[in-house]
This record gives C-alpha cells, sequence and structure tokens, in this order.
C-alpha cells in the first residue's frame, strides 16, 4: 500500500509539473510572438512612410478628364492611349451641368469630376489598379467614399461606448457618500482623543486607487469614441477638416495610451509626477499638431509617431506581463496578451494594402474589422484590473 501511495504521489507530482512545463512554453512562446510581431512591424513600416505618392491622379490622361469634366463648353471627347493602349476615356457628361442639388451630400463639381474620371479610367483598364490622392478607387454609397470603412468605424465606435458604458457603471457614487457618512459616524463614536476611529474604518487606498483605474481608463475608451466617430465622418468624406480631425483623434488615443501604459506599468503613485507627465504629454501632441496644421501636414511623420507610440506600448506591456511579478500573476493577463498580439498582427493589414475587393473592401477595412472584437478582449484586461485593485 505505502508502494502504491508513492507511485500515486509520483505521478501527481510528474503532471504538475509537466503542466506547468507547458504553461511555463507557451508563456515563452507568447512573448517571442509579440516581440516578433513588433520586431516585425518597425522593419516593413518603416520603409513604408515615404512611399505615400498615388500614380492615378498624377497621370495626364485623369488631369486631362477632369480638367474637360469641369469645362461645360469643352467637348469632351479625350483621346489618347492609356498605359500604352488603344482605349481612350469616353465621354463624360459635365458634372456641374443642370442644378448643383443633384451632386450628393458634400460634393462639389471639382470631387464629382475626379470620381466620374477615375472610374473612367478604371474600367477601361485591365490588371493594375492606381490609387487617386493616396486612396484606392471606391465605389461609393450615397455621399459615403468608402462605406465599409464606414459601417466598422461605426461598429467600433459602439464598442468603444459599450466598454466606456461598462466601465463607468462601476463607479458607484452614492455608495461611496453612504461609505463615508458610516465612517463619520463611526469616527464620531470611537471619540477624537483615540485617533484610531478613521484609520480602522476608511478601508486604506484601495477604494481611491480603484477610481482611479476606472478614470484612467475610461479616458482611453472615451477618446476611443472620439477617434471613431471621426473616422466614420472621414471615411464618408474625405475634406480637409475630416482628414486633420480623424489624423489627431487617433493620434491622441496613441499618445495617452503610452502614458496610460506607462502609469500602470511603473506603479507610479505620486499625484504631482502623474500630473507632470500628462502636462508635458498634452504640451508635446498639442505642439504636434500645431505644425501639421499650420505648418506642414506630414502624413509620414504623423504615421511615424503613431507607430513609435504603438511600438512602445507594446514594449512596456510585454515587458510587465513577462518580467513583473504583478503582471505574471494578474487574473487578466491572458486577455492582454492577446490584445496586444492581436493589435500587432492586425497592424499588419496596413502594411499588406491591396485594392478593395468588389470595389468595397480594402486592407484598411479588414483593419477595422479586426479592431472590433479587439475593443472586447482588451475590456477582458481592463474589467479584471480594475477588479484587482478594489
Amino acid at each position: 500500500f505505502h508502494h502504491h501511495s508513492i507511485i500515486i504521489i509520483s505521478c501527481t507530482y510528474t503532471r504538475r509539473v509537466s503542466t506547468r512545463a507547458l504553461l511555463m512554453s507557451l508563456h515563452g512562446a507568447l512573448r517571442l510572438l509579440a516581440l516578433a510581431l513588433v520586431v516585425v512591424l518597425v522593419v516593413l513600416v518603416a520603409p513604408c512612410l515615404p512611399c505615400l505618392a498615388s500614380r492615378g491622379d498624377e497621370s495626364t490622361l485623369f488631369r486631362s478628364c477632369v480638367r474637360q469634366c469641369l469645362d461645360a463648353d469643352t467637348d469632351m471627347d479625350t483621346g489618347g492611349d492609356m498605359d500604352g493602349g488603344d482605349t481612350a476615356v469616353r465621354r463624360t457628361v459635365p458634372a456641374c451641368v443642370g442644378s448643383a442639388a443633384q451632386l450628393p451630400a458634400l460634393w462639389d463639381c471639382d470631387s464629382e469630376c475626379k470620381y466620374r474620371c477615375m472610374w473612367e479610367i478604371e474600367t477601361k483598364r485591365s490588371g493594375r489598379v492606381d490609387k487617386y490622392y493616396g486612396k484606392w478607387p471606391f465605389t461609393r454609397l450615397g455621399p459615403m467614399q468608402e462605406p465599409a470603412s464606414v459601417a466598422l468605424s461605426i461598429a467600433n465606435l459602439a464598442a468603444n461606448a459599450h466598454c466606456l458604458m461598462r466601465l463607468l457603471g462601476l463607479l458607484d457614487f452614492r455608495s461611496s457618500r453612504d461609505e463615508r457618512a458610516s465612517i463619520t459616524s463611526d469616527n464620531s463614536r470611537a471619540g477624537r482623543g483615540s485617533g484610531k476611529g478613521w484609520k480602522q474604518n476608511r478601508g486604506g487606498p484601495e477604494r481611491p486607487r480603484k477610481k482611479l483605474m476606472v478614470l484612467l481608463w475610461a479616458l482611453h475608451f472615451a477618446l476611443a469614441v472620439n477617434a471613431w466617430t471621426w473616422s466614420s465622418v472621414f471615411h464618408s468624406r474625405d475634406l480637409r477638416a475630416t482628414e486633420r480631425l480623424d489624423y489627431f483623434s487617433a493620434g491622441a488615443v496613441m499618445v495617452y495610451d503610452v502614458y496610460l501604459s506607462c502609469l500602470r506599468v511603473s506603479g507610479v503613485s505620486n499625484g504631482l509626477a502623474k500630473l507632470g507627465a500628462l502636462t508635458l504629454l498634452v504640451i508635446g501632441y498639442a505642439r504636434h499638431m500645431m505644425y501639421m496644421h499650420f505648418v506642414k501636414f506630414d502624413y509620414g511623420y504623423h504615421v511615424g509617431l503613431c507607430v513609435a507610440a504603438g511600438i512602445l506600448q507594446s514594449m512596456m506591456w510585454i515587458g510587465w506581463l513577462s518580467f513583473s511579478s504583478e503582471g505574471r500573476s494578474h487574473p487578466g493577463r491572458r486577455s492582454l496578451w492577446a490584445f496586444v498580439i492581436g493589435v500587432n498582427a492586425a497592424v499588419l493589414l496596413e502594411i499588406l494594402d491591396f485594392p478593395p475587393v468588389w470595389h468595397v473592401v480594402d486592407a484598411h477595412a479588414l483593419w477595422h474589422l479586426c479592431t472590433v472584437p479587439l475593443t472586447y478582449v482588451l475590456w477582458g484586461f481592463v474589467s479584471k484590473d480594475v477588479a484587482a485593485v478594489a
């Protein structure tokens, strides 16, 4: 009997060791995968930043078509070869002949002519598809230039708004007031001389820390709601104002998330240090926006800033999950691992750019599709993170 007990104990211990070894190997594989994705992101994105020119709108044929489309008195027969072929742009009805009210909302004569000429050329071309003004040719739906990206931006907006509402629901201000009243009453009964009532009943710093974490994460989701709102507007109609609001709002989320991840990973508790770091970030990003708006709208510079912010926060989360005792034992660590790996993998869609399928769904729209479930993956970590400090 004693011999059999030793065998059973030994087998149980072996299974535990094997399970632990398996978990450690999976953890190491996840770490390597996340690091590999970040490295691939750096290697692939950096050379692509200056490659932002468009061939379609620079072609002589396109410019000639637009010029003649805008001139209602010009004969619209536009001869000439297309990429060496003998196909010419067909007769194009001037966009502004008749009532301008017939144009889709937010479309003027110039943009309508560009849209019509783009499709006049693309429908006659075989093989290569060119970009026009940095965008692939999309079939619009009403006034919406990119209907798939609009729909998926709205889906992301709804997902982030849902998480924001759930997060704010954790702030029970009424119960906090009742608790403070109860503590005050207990202190009064304990007597002023003893000085023990407050210390025994205030419950430590956990509740204020929980509120702080809720507010920090709530600001992330609020900024994301704002960013996805302007993303849906921008993909509906690409204008100078909507472009800047979309880019600046998305950049604000990235910059703030660097601040949030830094606070969470470092565990800084000094209020003055937190405020100082946030102030510096706000001032720095405000200067960036002013430069972009008033000096030069440098797309590559802005994308580089956002990519750097994303890589920095990914590295901080990976380091925290891998080397911090709190990160390794955090109840939401699996969700955070999944989010870091998922979001870095999804960003590769922005690099593997391809023409839109059915003239509707491109790589950027698929990136928006991936970020909808990733919002809830992040929520899996956030909900456990807030509960862990309660």
